[in-house]
């Protein structure tokens, strides 16, 4: 699809980035974001949600440099995609796809991974109020297990407290100028980070956390499916 432009004045504040570049290597050589869930694609059922919740003005997708799979999905829709070629890693990837909004200039962006297609406009909404609010949010949910912390050898060291242990999901909502900063110093100290908000975090200050979602699930294997 083509590059949309420009949104309408509401619209134009507020972006999104959905990562679809990884390789999939734990899918048995199925590439999660095709993969059918009620005969829909992944990525597509993820892009329809953030399409549809009237707050997102540009929606850039990251795919695998060279490959056109992911765009043959979108051909019968009429949705406009920002496509962004990914990188080597999920934050370089990211990257990219921040890069590809600096033309549009959002004052925020939502970054979401397009393996995780239960999300629901009512998340989207609450994580934009809260980087509206804090300038950093994300959505986190309880651990069910009771969480430990290993060593190197597998000798469990610690018994953490549930109350102050939360999972992380996303989209993971920022100020688009503070993560785009936030990713350019990560790449000048060579650090790689498990997700933006400890990118964030370590770069820019302080983030916040709403409740998620326990249906906002991640497909990793093909029982995720």
């Amino acid at each position: 699809m083509s590059d949309p432009g420009t949104g309408n004045a509401h619209e134009r504040g507020v972006a999104a980035v959905i990562t679809a570049a990884g390789r999939s290597s734990r899918m048995g050589g199925v590439k999660k974001e095709l993969a059918l869930i009620d005969g829909v694609p992944v990525l597509l059922k993820t892009a329809r949600v953030f399409a549809g919740c009237g707050k997102i003005g540009h929606i850039v997708i990251t795919h695998p440099p060279g490959d056109t799979g992911l765009q043959a999905v979108f051909e019968r829709e009429d949705l406009e995609i920002i496509w962004a070629p990914g990188g080597e890693t999920r934050q370089e990837s990211v990257y990219h796809g921040l890069l590809a909004l600096e033309r549009h200039a959002p004052e925020y962006v939502l970054i979401h991974d397009a393996a995780r297609p239960w999300v629901t406009c009512e998340l989207i909404n609450a994580v934009l109020e809260g980087a509206r609010e804090h300038g950093a949010c994300i959505p986190v949910v309880s651990h069910i297990n009771a969480p430990k912390q290993l060593n190197g050898a597998g000798e469990i060291i610690g018994h953490l407290d549930r109350a102050f242990v939360v999972g992380a999901q996303t989209p993971q909502g920022f100020r688009y100028s503070e993560i785009l900063r936030a990713h350019e110093a990560a790449r000048r100290n060579s650090v790689e980070y498990p997700d933006d908000a400890e990118a964030y975090h370590n770069a820019i200050g302080s983030v916040f956390a709403v409740p998620g979602d326990p249906d906002n699930r991640k497909i990793t294997f093909r029982y995720d499916v």
